[in-house]
């Protein structure tokens, strides 16, 4: 089961950011952060394991490079000069919100996601900000 989405991506972040990038990925993964977290294993009505969905879970001590980090979320990154572009290598939507909201300081343009059901949404980032983005059309005739 799950939601699938197609997505349309031209973001990236600068090489030389890629550990502060990385830092920020392996933070997600702390106890406070994966409370919010969807992904949940229940033993006697109690949660007693978290993760981020359709994410796998890092090593002991974390992630050691960004590429591999990006790639547990079901992302790649393609190196072109100096900077990591985006791609995504899933097929369904996830808790990839908390992966951009924690790199967006780094990140520049934007992302577009459609789903199975044709709703549409995007984030732009800009200036170390993300915004929602919300698709809107309008039929006319010709």
């Amino acid at each position: 089961m799950g939601y699938y989405v197609d997505y349309s991506i031209e973001a990236s972040f600068k090489v030389e950011d890629a550990p502060k990038v990385l830092a920020a990925i392996n933070a997600l993964h702390t106890p406070e952060r994966l409370a919010m977290a969807s992904g949940c294993r229940y033993k006697e009505g109690k949660c007693v394991e978290k993760w981020y969905s359709w994410v796998d879970n890092p090593p002991q001590g974390g992630w050691t490079d960004v590429e591999t980090a990006i790639g547990a979320w079901r992302f790649n990154t393609n190196l072109c000069e100096e900077l990591y572009w985006l791609g995504f290598d899933g097929s369904k939507c996830g808790d990839e919100e908390f992966l951009f909201e924690a790199i967006a300081p780094w990140l520049e343009g934007e992302i577009y996601a459609r789903g199975e059901d044709g709703y549409e949404w995007g984030y732009r980032f800009k200036d170390g900000c993300m915004t929602h983005l919300q698709c809107e059309k309008i039929w006319t005739e010709v």
